[in-house]
Formats: structure tokens, sequence, C-alpha cells
């Protein structure tokens, strides 16, 4: 996770929790989870597999929606149980890079390198560019190397202007 969301704002979790009901049971993901990241900063989560460090992230882009606590992003509260707030994970000021990258094979690298940002061409060329991929943008993702998709799946997490 990088605090790069605002250069003046902090990451803020606070007492996360994620909930999983199955039936009469309920599995705790993530309980109590609390953590800030300052601007510049870089913060890594550690532990063991199921621990919940994915679900933390997950929630953390809005793509799981938190049992429980506050998540703040460059000063907006972005996710609240008291009280209730849940912003769009395409509303949050936030960029992902995913453990298989989150790669559609049917699109280009262009295309793919937009996410679920819409960008103008001329912005999107200059996060593809930044990552050393320009000639690469109509080619098939299905046909690039590993090495090639790990540097422009980057690209959608970058600011046109950082």
């Amino acid at each position: 996770v990088s605090a790069v969301a605002n250069a003046a704002a902090p990451v803020e979790v606070t007492g996360l929790e994620k909930r999983y009901a199955d039936g009469k049971t309920s599995v705790a993901a993530v309980n109590g989870v609390s953590f800030s990241v300052q601007a510049g900063e870089f913060f890594t989560l550690l532990g063991p597999s199921g621990c919940g460090k994915t679900t933390t992230l997950r929630c953390l882009a809005g793509l799981e929606r938190p049992s429980g606590g506050t998540i703040t992003i460059a000063g907006r509260v972005v996710s609240s149980s008291d009280p209730p707030a849940f912003v769009a994970p395409n509303e949050r000021d936030i960029g992902m890079v995913f453990q298989s990258y989150a790669i559609w094979p049917h699109m280009t690298v262009f295309q793919n390198s937009c996410g679920v940002r819409r960008c103008c061409c001329s912005t999107n060329r200059s996060r593809i560019s930044m990552r050393g991929c320009a000639s690469r943008c109509g080619s098939n993702c299905a046909r690039c190397s590993a090495a090639s998709v790990s540097r422009w799946s980057t690209s959608r997490t970058t600011k046109p202007k950082p």
C-alpha cells in the first residue's frame, strides 16, 4: 500500500472488521485491524496464509464492504460503520495491482491499462510509456511475457501527472 492518494493526507484504517456468514456461523476474516500510512511512506502487510491481508486490501480498495471500522483516504471517509458510509471503488483515488494482475486476455495492452478508470488516449499512452511498454500498445495481452504484463499492469495505478 502506498500513500499516494494525496501528498497531504495519510491512509487510515481504524478497527477494521470483515465477517463472513455461513448459515448459523460467522467467520472473522479481519478483526480489529488498525494502521495508518503517511504520505510518501510504503507499508507492508505480512502474515501467514488466511490471516486477512488480501481481505484488508480489498476493503481498502472498496471491493469488499467491511463489517465494521473506518477507512479514510486523503482525509475522506470512504468506509464507516458508524455513521454508515461507503464510497464505490471507482470513486476512491487509489490504485491497486492484483496478485494475478487482473488482465483481460482478449483486450490490448492499451485497453487493459485504462482499467476501471475512463481515461483519454494521451493520458493512457503516457502511463504506458512510463513503464517502457509504448511499443506494445496494440498487442494482445495473451501474447505478452510475464515481465511485460507486470510492468504495464502497474500503469493502471499511476497518476498521469504524479
